[in-house]
């Protein structure tokens, strides 16, 4: 990189920088509680980058001569309402009223109804039914859109940046409310090391069944470019679009972490908002099958008795709160240990006992094991950490 270029995404990493730490100071003003603060950037994120990603995708279908219909058109594009700074008071009307009704009816009502079997629909409906505008006035509302307005996803340099910032206040949030909502943040070099130990490969379908902000999947896809070397066209189609799945129960948490995905350039990752203790381990498809786990089961989180019966427990009845024993479905909320399951896919689960600092890998063996044979290996105690041998 040549000195002049290194100045200029020196330069663009203050302005990103600054533009975030202006849109915070903002709700500070409008009396938003910093806890707050990851939420209300979390959706005006998620829907600048949607936006960008809509054209892209317009851009795209115009290339081959193919129409494209953008799921939020008209007044409802970002571009739309997102530039009338000039009239706060009415941007935050209309941001409380017909937006948020737009998206937690979408795809139910009016013009959306032809997008009632599009993933995306049902993503909107759940999101925007949980989480809220945390601005009460239209003025520090303006202000804040218009900093998140000078950011852009589709720019490297900013995304990079941006993915920084946004595990800094994932950090800060979890460090200023230990165990608000029954939620945990897993320490960045935790998963570092977990995903080194693990070592995921191009090709491999990487899960994590409670991914919550989607620490582990996001590092899994950072070690497999910094490690695979030139990646084709096919091989990132295949890394975006085929290598990472996972499943979280809250959708604050869900809006979270497919933000963190995002950020980190795997806008395709298959992430669904759902409880996976709810799938009965006899009954999983090969689609649900994979090389790959990490997953930081929490286990603070109460769950009705009946869930327990979904599961094989060999040890003996409640015997430990563990998480099931399948595909790579613990599902508590969150807390601590990362598993893996090495080549080939099979019904795996991770299972790990101790505090969020606790975790643990679990990689595929080359022949399939029953799933619940697997916990006796996992939920050994030591020290209240997780011991794990995977196998070779």
């Amino acid at each position: 990189m040549t000195t002049a270029s290194t100045e200029v995404v020196s330069h663009r990493r203050q302005e990103v920088q600054q533009a975030v730490k202006n849109a915070c100071d903002k709700l500070n003003d409008d009396g938003v509680d910093p806890r707050n603060y990851i939420e209300q950037l979390a959706w005006l994120f998620f829907l600048k980058a949607f936006d960008e990603t809509e054209d892209r995708r317009e851009q795209e279908a115009s290339f081959d001569d193919d129409a494209y219909r953008r799921r939020l058109n008209g007044r409802f594009r970002w571009t739309s309402w997102a530039r009338r700074t000039d009239r706060p008071d009415q941007m935050l009307e209309f941001v409380n009223g017909r937006l948020w009704k737009h998206l937690r009816t979408f795809g139910e009502s009016g013009d959306t109804r032809p997008f009632a079997s599009d993933p995306i629909a049902e993503r909107f409906r759940r999101i925007f039914s949980s989480v809220r505008n945390h601005a009460q006035r239209g003025a520090n509302f303006a202000r804040v859109v218009q900093q998140v307005d000078r950011l852009h996803f589709s720019d490297e340099t900013d995304v990079i940046v941006l993915s920084e910032l946004y595990e800094d206040l994932l950090k800060r949030v979890a460090a200023d409310s230990a165990g608000y909502a029954g939620e945990f943040y897993t320490q960045r070099h935790i998963i570092r090391a977990m995903v080194e130990v693990v070592r995921p490969t191009l090709g491999e379908r990487i899960y994590d069944p409670c991914f919550g902000t989607a620490g582990f999947l996001a590092e899994a896809a950072e070690h497999v470019r910094r490690t695979t070397g030139t990646l084709s066209s096919a091989d990132l189609d295949a890394l975006n679009r085929d290598s990472f799945f996972g499943i979280e129960w809250k959708p604050l948490t869900f809006l979270l972490g497919i933000m963190n995905m995002l950020l980190h350039g795997s806008e395709g990752a298959k992430l669904d908002l759902g409880n996976t203790l709810e799938r009965h381990s006899q009954n999983v498809s090969e689609s649900n099958r994979y090389d790959v786990i990490l997953a930081n089961p929490p286990y603070g989180g109460k769950l009705a008795r009946e869930l327990q019966t979904n599961f094989h427990n060999p040890v003996g009845r409640n015997r430990d709160p563990l998480p099931p024993a399948h595909h790579g479905d613990p599902r508590r909320r969150r807390s601590g240990c990362r598993h893996h399951s090495r080549r080939r896919a099979l019904p795996r689960r991770s299972g790990c006992e101790g505090p969020p600092a606790a975790a643990a890998g679990l990689r595929r063996a080359h022949d399939p094991v029953a799933p619940g044979r697997l916990l006796p290996a996992l939920h050994r105690r030591e020290d209240q950490r997780a011991v794990l041998r995977p196998s070779r």
